[in-house]
């Protein structure tokens, strides 16, 4: 394999796996996280790639908190439904 195709295929790897388990390489498999620990030491595309895996994380990590409020407005909305279905027979 050629040294552009190495990298490719690092990239690629590198790409799959933050895709499936994010940013955090603690959450990696172990054989990946030895694997590509130097590759994206070394590599800015490779770190751009897991930068952005770690923002989509903290993304997803905000939208699942939820407040006394927010759990307030589902009940309210779960009530309004079942009212109508019940409502409806």
């Amino acid at each position: 394999m050629t040294r552009q195709g190495e990298y490719e295929g690092k990239l690629e790897r590198l790409r799959t796996v933050v895709d499936a388990y994010g940013g955090d390489a603690t959450r990696w498999p172990s054989g990946d996280q030895q694997a590509l620990s130097g590759f994206v030491d070394a590599e800015p595309e490779a770190q751009a790639i897991v930068r952005e895996g770690q923002r989509l994380d903290q993304l997803l990590g905000h939208a699942d908190q939820k407040t006394g409020r927010d759990e307030q407005a589902e009940r309210a909305l779960a009530d309004r439904i079942f009212a109508s279905i019940v409502k409806d027979d």
